[in-house]
């Protein structure tokens, strides 16, 4: 059974090599592949120093992790020793790392399977494996070799600790050594630091530590190698011959990243590629103290040492051998005095030899199981490894050194227009000759490929039928151990249609220079990282009256009569490359001060992402928007005083008893007109102080669902149509919340401006909702409509003077209630669709 063993981890070590290029494929199909609905992936992980500490360690991969796999979001379980297990047998994570030893008892009891392998980052080696350091004080003229510890006092880590125990003691009995019967006394330290420093003070004649302890304490200046001596063991690897550090043992592998039966294989092979490419200055290297990962190693030579060992999940393996039984049997045989007893003992022994017996074909056909487990699995990886490169979405090749190709993937074959993988490599005789188009290639990409890699070369390559392609070519040379070359291997990926579209890019940048230099229209262009004026047309230098490298030298900050730290603030958008529209005071070359409206817009120009910036000069008309806004403040003013009387007599008027009800209804409807212009020259003169900047606010407890029903109270008087159709769904505040304060008549012009709004545009017999609200200290006001706001306004909705489709409509009945809820404090927002009509959501904060 043990030479089973033996050969199937020989034929695992054969296949490793394999595995590395099918899994750095995996990589490029990972990183081309769809996003994929989100989906909680937990990886489980050894907290062996505390869960606090785990979480800081781990998070930062899980986070990585996330980024790289669109649709998943990873997070880190830490789980203790005692919890790992149940864990697992819950199906509580998909994923899990945990030391060496312990792997090796979760693949057996919970066939856990190695996607990846840790490497650690000392002295930036970056290794995947490690062993064990034996060691003893420089000086010491009694301890020369390995047996002369015997006897000795030896410190240890921990009796589970593998780098800091298990290894060394594998080594030991390698020579005939127990650690439990051959030393003086057996100290376990809890840290591999403490072992080497038990050594230096004299607490122990001998120790062992994992290896690159003693370089790290070195370089800490904590200990000078000198001062102790390693006993080495021969290398019987090139691994071990190369590798950076004292060693005394043979190699194991690093921590393993492994996924249970509950993840699937597709999303293990992204985990993979995605822990393959995690750069080692990467916050999540960093953050776990490691250099990233590689291919997954082969476990079995942890395992055959805690076999050995009876360790771990091993510590009861053969304890019931057939030599016990034996020695029982010949116990019995000498005991016989009578045949009657000898029968009778004969008996028992046959009966437990039966149970032992059992009990090892039970055991051999686990291990057999277990075998064929693991052959089925590298059936599967061979299998996905041809899977990945068959449907990976880039071209996948090998090449011989005479031309030749031995192996493509179906991409590659339809990126060059043949109709199957076999069909390319069974036509494509000569690449040179039939591939190629620039046959300068060919000599570019052998230099390159004697240097080292071709990395995202981009070639010219001739498809099947004659047409060209443009090709983001990567190659590298496959060499034997003695460092021949045997072929080519490489991806390649169709990047025709981005050269197309830079082309055409700068095709269209030679028309815009000539639409920028002979406009009329003032355009400066804009280096949006200083805000430096980078080019200006004629039209530009004319307006300011500067030359042109006199505004190449300027910054569009000097160019506005504004503090820069109110500029910076409304340019702040613009700097993110979004468009922007805003008004501005700017001064010219003679000291004159001129309002400009100014629209900004992102454009590629001479190479550079640049903002153009278009500017029109709007002076006169403000100068004309301010008489206009006099003009009209005047004759509001001077309107309130008789409007008074024509809203109150009316309504003294109506109570009189000797009117007909068809004159109480003439006078209601006069009162309602009265109070509808009140209304609208409130309203102005609300807008005139919030536009010119006097508005105050005056806040006092207000009921919205009062004031709309004084709405359609009042528009019943004037008996206009619609009233009915305004339904009020007010949600229960509960006992003791608090009241709305604000101010009255500015909510007042609010609701009414969007009531009014929302029945014009609703369907003439749809309600009208006025949805009332709390949410998070605010108070929500939502108007609803049956209709969708127009297209063409929906992007400038709350804009003065945005109107569409409605007869007679001014467009100032968004617009006010805009910058109005925005001197409340308050938000106001708008969603439209076909189907859900509008609706006009206000946010004001309770305490006004």
């Amino acid at each position: 059974m043990h030479m089973a063993l033996q050969s199937l981890a020989s034929r695992r070590m054969r296949c490793k090599k394999n595995i590395v290029w099918s899994l750095a494929l995996a990589l490029c199909a990972v990183l081309f592949a769809s996003p994929a609905l989100a989906d909680t992936v937990r990886i489980g992980v050894l907290a062996n120093n505390g869960k606090e500490l785990c979480l800081r360690q781990w998070q930062p991969t899980a986070d990585y992790l996330s980024e790289k796999i669109a649709g998943h979001v990873f997070q880190i379980v830490p789980l203790s020793f005692a919890e790992i297990e149940p864990a697992l047998a819950q199906g509580q994570v998909e994923f899990v790392t945990a030391n060496p030893s312990v792997h090796i008892g979760l693949e057996i009891k919970y066939r856990v399977s190695p996607v990846a392998t840790m490497r650690r980052p000392r002295f930036a080696s970056g290794q995947a494996v490690f062993g064990g350091v034996i060691f003893t004080r420089a000086g010491r003229d009694d301890i020369k070799t390995l047996e002369d510890i015997r006897g000795k006092r030896f410190a240890a880590v921990d009796e589970s600790s593998l780098g800091g125990f298990l290894i060394a003691r594998g080594v030991l009995k390698k020579i005939g050594l127990d650690p439990y019967r051959d030393f003086s006394s057996l100290i376990f330290t809890g840290t591999h630091r403490a072992a080497v420093q038990a050594v230096l003070a004299g607490e122990a004649d001998a120790a062992t530590a994992r290896t690159d302890t003693l370089e790290a304490m070195a370089g800490e200046g904590l200990l000078d190698l000198r001062d102790v001596r390693v006993f080495p063991v021969p290398p019987t690897t090139r691994e071990e011959a190369i590798f950076p550090f004292l060693l005394s043992s043979p190699l194991y592998p690093e921590w393993p990243m492994a996924k249970t039966e509950g993840a699937g294989d597709a999303l293990a092979r992204a985990v993979a590629a995605a822990l393959f490419v995690m750069p080692a200055e990467s916050p999540a290297a960093q953050a776990a103290d490691i250099a990233g990962w590689t291919v997954p190693l082969s476990y079995q030579e942890v395992a055959n040492l805690l076999r050995e060992l009876r360790a771990g999940p091993f510590k009861d393996y053969g304890r019931v051998s057939l030599a016990e039984a034996a020695r029982q049997h010949a116990d019995a045989v000498v005991l016989t005095a009578v045949l009657f007893a000898v029968l009778a003992v004969a008996a028992v022994l046959l009966l437990r030899f039966n149970r032992n017996l059992r009990r090892y074909r039970r055991r051999l056909e686990d291990e057999l199981a277990e075998r064929r487990r693991v052959e089925q699995s590298l059936r599967e990886t061979e299998k996905s490894k041809r899977d990945l490169i068959e449907y990976a979405p880039i071209g996948i090749f090998q090449s011989s050194l005479q031309g030749r190709y031995l192996m493509a993937n179906g991409r590659l074959a339809q990126m060059y227009g043949y109709d199957s993988a076999r069909d390319l490599i069974d036509s494509v005789r000569d690449i040179n000759a039939q591939i190629y188009v620039d046959q300068d290639d060919h000599e570019t990409i052998r230099k390159a490929l004697e240097k080292g890699v071709v990395d995202r070369m981009e070639v010219r390559r001739r498809r099947k039928d004659g047409s060209l392609i443009w090709v983001s070519l990567s190659m590298r040379v496959v060499r034997d151990e003695a460092g021949n070359v045997l072929h080519y291997e490489g991806f390649a990926r169709d990047v025709t249609r981005r050269r197309q579209v830079e082309e055409a890019l700068w095709e269209s940048e030679e028309r815009y220079r000539t639409f920028f230099a002979n406009g009329e229209a003032i355009i400066l262009m804009i280096d949006p990282a200083g805000w430096a004026i980078v080019d200006a047309n004629q039209a530009a230098m004319e307006f300011y009256g500067y030359g042109l490298e006199r505004l190449r030298g300027m910054s569009f900050l000097d160019l506005t009569a504004l503090p820069e730290e109110d500029l910076l603030a409304a340019l702040a958008k613009t700097a993110a490359f979004e468009k922007g529209h805003y008004f501005f005071p700017h001064r010219l070359a003679g000291g004159d001060i001129r309002d400009v409206e100014v629209f900004t817009g992102p454009v590629h120009y001479k190479g550079r992402n640049l903002l153009m910036t278009t500017i029109h000069d709007i002076t006169e008309l403000r100068r004309l928007e301010q008489i206009k806004r006099d003009v009209e403040l005047i004759v509001s003013h001077d309107l309130k005083s008789p409007l008074t009387g024509l809203i109150n007599i009316p309504q003294m008027l109506m109570e009189e008893d000797n009117i007909t009800p068809q004159q109480r209804d003439m006078l209601a409807l006069v009162a309602a007109a009265g109070q509808k212009m009140l209304r609208q020259i409130n309203s102005a003169l609300e807008l005139h102080k919030i536009e010119s900047g006097t508005y105050r606010l005056k806040a006092q407890a207000c009921d919205p669902a009062a004031l709309v029903r004084e709405y359609v109270d009042l528009m019943a008087a004037g008996a206009r149509p619609g009233a009915e159709r305004i339904r009020i769904r007010e949600q229960a505040a509960g006992e003791g919340a608090p009241a709305l304060q604000t101010d009255k008549l500015m909510l007042d012009i609010i609701l009414m401006n969007l009531l009014r709004n929302a029945q014009e545009a609703s369907d003439p017999n749809a309600p009208v909702f006025v949805d009332l609200s709390r949410e998070a200290g605010s108070y929500v006001i939502a108007v609803s409509n049956s209709r969708p706001v127009p297209a063409e306004i929906r992007e400038r909705f709350f804009e003065k003077y945005a109107t569409a489709g409605k007869k007679g409509g001014t467009g100032l009945g968004t617009y006010s209630a805009a910058i109005m809820t925005r001197a409340l404090g308050g938000t106001i927002t708008m969603q439209t669709s076909e189907e859900a009509g509008t609706t006009v959501t206000v946010r004001l904060p309770l305490g006004g």
